[in-house]
Protein backbone atom coordinates (compact mmCIF):
# COMPACT_ATOMS: atom_id res chain seq x y z
CA UNK A 1 0.00 0.00 0.00
CA UNK A 2 1.05 3.37 -0.85
CA UNK A 3 1.16 6.36 1.51
CA UNK A 4 0.22 9.78 -0.55
CA UNK A 5 0.31 13.16 1.77
CA UNK A 6 -2.01 15.59 0.02
CA UNK A 7 0.15 19.02 -0.57
CA UNK A 8 0.03 21.94 2.07
CA UNK A 9 -0.55 25.17 0.33
CA UNK A 10 0.53 27.87 2.93
CA UNK A 11 -0.55 31.57 1.35
CA UNK A 12 1.88 34.19 2.82
CA UNK A 13 1.86 37.91 2.13
CA UNK A 14 3.05 41.49 3.93
CA UNK A 15 0.64 43.63 4.89
CA UNK A 16 1.52 47.04 3.96
CA UNK A 17 2.45 48.36 6.89
CA UNK A 18 5.14 45.61 7.73
CA UNK A 19 6.92 46.83 4.11
CA UNK A 20 6.59 50.03 5.90
CA UNK A 21 7.97 48.92 9.18
CA UNK A 22 10.83 47.27 7.01
CA UNK A 23 11.70 50.51 5.46
CA UNK A 24 12.36 52.66 8.25
CA UNK A 25 14.54 49.50 10.25
CA UNK A 26 16.73 49.78 6.96
CA UNK A 27 16.49 53.69 6.92
CA UNK A 28 15.95 56.00 3.71
CA UNK A 29 16.28 60.00 3.41
CA UNK A 30 13.69 60.22 0.60
CA UNK A 31 10.76 59.00 -1.09
CA UNK A 32 9.33 60.40 -4.39
CA UNK A 33 6.53 59.02 -6.93
CA UNK A 34 5.73 59.71 -10.59
CA UNK A 35 2.46 59.11 -11.06
CA UNK A 36 0.88 59.23 -14.98
CA UNK A 37 -2.79 58.12 -16.31
CA UNK A 38 -1.89 57.18 -19.75
CA UNK A 39 -5.92 56.47 -19.69
CA UNK A 40 -8.96 56.87 -17.71
CA UNK A 41 -8.69 53.73 -16.66
CA UNK A 42 -5.17 53.00 -16.27
CA UNK A 43 -2.40 54.50 -13.43
CA UNK A 44 0.92 53.81 -13.71
CA UNK A 45 3.55 54.83 -10.58
CA UNK A 46 7.03 54.91 -10.15
CA UNK A 47 8.60 54.95 -6.93
CA UNK A 48 12.45 56.09 -5.85
CA UNK A 49 13.57 55.49 -2.46
CA UNK A 50 16.88 57.32 -1.46
CA UNK A 51 18.02 54.49 0.82
CA UNK A 52 21.01 55.53 3.73
CA UNK A 53 24.38 53.98 2.98
CA UNK A 54 25.23 51.17 5.20
CA UNK A 55 27.53 48.51 5.03
CA UNK A 56 25.45 46.16 2.24
CA UNK A 57 26.14 48.92 0.00
CA UNK A 58 29.28 49.59 0.95
CA UNK A 59 28.64 53.28 2.60
CA UNK A 60 27.36 54.36 -0.80
CA UNK A 61 24.05 56.29 -1.09
CA UNK A 62 21.68 53.91 -3.23
CA UNK A 63 18.40 55.38 -4.87
CA UNK A 64 16.66 52.18 -6.21
CA UNK A 65 13.11 52.71 -7.93
CA UNK A 66 9.86 49.92 -9.10
CA UNK A 67 7.05 50.74 -11.21
CA UNK A 68 3.59 49.52 -9.48
CA UNK A 69 -0.22 50.15 -11.89
CA UNK A 70 -3.66 49.83 -11.59
CA UNK A 71 -6.56 49.27 -13.69
CA UNK A 72 -10.12 47.77 -12.95
CA UNK A 73 -8.49 44.37 -14.69
CA UNK A 74 -5.78 44.35 -11.85
CA UNK A 75 -7.89 45.57 -8.83
CA UNK A 76 -11.45 44.75 -7.75
CA UNK A 77 -13.80 45.84 -5.19
CA UNK A 78 -13.03 49.40 -3.86
CA UNK A 79 -9.85 49.49 -5.26
CA UNK A 80 -10.95 50.02 -8.70
CA UNK A 81 -12.55 53.40 -7.96
CA UNK A 82 -8.74 54.57 -5.90
CA UNK A 83 -6.67 53.66 -9.40
CA UNK A 84 -3.94 56.24 -8.09
CA UNK A 85 -3.67 55.38 -4.34
CA UNK A 86 -2.89 51.61 -5.57
CA UNK A 87 -0.60 52.46 -7.98
CA UNK A 88 1.24 54.39 -6.00
CA UNK A 89 1.69 51.34 -2.96
CA UNK A 90 1.98 48.46 -5.24
CA UNK A 91 5.03 50.68 -6.75
CA UNK A 92 6.02 51.10 -3.05
CA UNK A 93 5.76 47.60 -1.78
CA UNK A 94 7.58 46.48 -5.12
CA UNK A 95 10.34 48.74 -4.47
CA UNK A 96 11.12 48.09 -0.88
CA UNK A 97 10.78 44.43 -1.12
CA UNK A 98 13.33 44.13 -4.49
CA UNK A 99 15.39 46.42 -3.18
CA UNK A 100 15.46 44.47 0.57
CA UNK A 101 15.30 41.08 -1.69
CA UNK A 102 12.23 40.23 0.24
CA UNK A 103 10.95 37.23 -1.59
CA UNK A 104 7.19 37.37 0.43
CA UNK A 105 4.80 38.73 -2.00
CA UNK A 106 2.90 42.41 -0.42
CA UNK A 107 -1.05 41.94 -0.11
CA UNK A 108 -1.05 45.29 -2.57
CA UNK A 109 0.27 43.46 -5.22
CA UNK A 110 -2.42 40.89 -5.53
Amino acid sequence: MKLTLSPIIIDLIILLGGIKELAQIRGYTNVTYNVVSPTPDYVVATCSIDWIPNYETEGNKVTFSSVGDASPMNTSGFASVFLGPIAENRAFVRCVRNFLKVSIVGQDEL
